[in-house]
């Protein structure tokens, strides 16, 4: 099975994804108002940003590249 970029930046995404939203309702039912679980949620959604910009630029990239092969096989 051929593995692309866009395709494991998905996957990153999704993760990271579900571990950001898991993390801010687990802040919100606990109630938890520690220093180091706001680092680290701040940490997880600058990562979460990161990666869908960067999943984005791939995901542009795959359809410019699927787009001229489509016009060289016309």
């Amino acid at each position: 099975m051929d593995k692309k970029a866009t395709d494991i930046l998905r996957l990153l995404v999704l993760i990271t994804c579900m571990i950001f939203f898991g993390t801010g309702v687990l802040i919100v039912v606990k109630r938890i108002a520690s220093e180091e679980v706001r680092w680290f949620f701040d940490i997880l959604s600058a990562s979460l940003f990161l990666l869908i910009f960067f999943w984005l630029l791939a995901q542009e990239e795959s359809l410019k590249q699927g787009n001229r092969r489509d016009r060289q096989e016309i």
